[in-house]
């Protein structure tokens, strides 16, 4: 197996820093300017929607900012989420601290659609991000927060279902493939791995092993096949990690357990620390 290490490239950094976003930088200390734009960049998607099209529009599309209202109340009791194809999400920041919001993601959307919103005031985007292992959700239950949301107006109802929340995280650093981050966040998951399929993990400094969920389709378009072994053996990581692949002899389970520990470099890769 190929193992690579990368120092984290503070110049990077700082061409982050100046393109973050006003209001992360309005009456913010200097020194915590790099930390927020580094969050800024980050997409904590834990799950997913389906888009059966190959995304060819921009997802900073520009279009009227407010959110449309729904025309139906929003449900009372937690929708069963379908099986992901595509993340495609929108995060409402909560404020606790940079990491923390709460996600929702549409399980009936087009990668056209989901790239034709733009985020109100307050929330982001993250995906589109194609979802590797078979997926099973559970909504979560957050308190104060609708189990569903209205954003695409041709879809009937309040499409964006209640995925997750982000509580914490920590900046790992930056280097030529963006920032990286290590997330803590409350869903409830379970990732299918089939038998004969690729399994692609990245390893931490203490051993930890983190396995693939998600790839940026910038990456699926660029060739990178996660069916392959050895996809990612160029893949820049923090200082002392590594990356391995093999192809399973047996299915694996891969469970949140309520408290999901994620390794994120958004738009490129996600991936969720289990138990071998």
């Amino acid at each position: 197996m190929m193992r690579r290490r990368h120092r984290a490239d503070d110049r990077v950094a700082l061409r982050i820093a100046r393109t973050a976003p006003d209001r992360l930088r309005s009456g913010m200390p200097r020194r915590h300017i790099r930390t927020a734009a580094l969050v800024a960049a980050f997409g904590f998607a834990l799950t997913a929607c389906g888009g059966d099209n190959d995304p060819e529009s921009d997802a900073s599309s520009t279009i009227p900012t407010t959110r449309v209202e729904s025309t139906t109340a929003p449900p009372t009791t937690a929708p069963v989420p379908p099986a992901p194809r595509y993340m495609m999400e929108l995060q409402q920041l909560t404020g606790e601290n940079v990491f923390a919001r709460v996600v929702y993601g549409c399980p009936t959307c087009t990668i056209e659609q989901f790239a034709a919103i733009t985020a109100p005031e307050g929330w982001v985007k993250a995906g589109p991000m194609l979802v590797v292992p078979e997926t099973a959700l559970t909504t979560p239950d957050v308190d104060g927060a609708p189990l569903a949301m209205d954003f695409v107006a041709e879809i009937p109802g309040s499409e964006f279902l209640l995925w997750a929340r982000a509580v914490s995280g920590t900046v790992l650093g930056v280097n030529d493939e963006g920032p990286m981050a290590l997330t803590e966040v409350e869903r409830t998951t379970s990732f299918t791995y089939r038998a004969g399929s690729v399994l692609h993990e990245v390893i931490d400094t203490d051993g930890n092993r983190y396995a693939l969920f998600t790839v940026g389709t910038k990456l699926l378009d660029a060739g990178v096949d996660p069916a392959t072994e050895d996809a990612f053996a160029g893949i820049l990581l923090p200082e002392g990690w590594s990356y391995e692949s093999r192809t399973l002899d047996a299915d694996l389970a891969v469970e949140s357990g309520g408290l999901a520990h994620v390794f994120s470099k958004p738009e490129h890769t996600l991936w969720q620390r289990y138990e071998p």
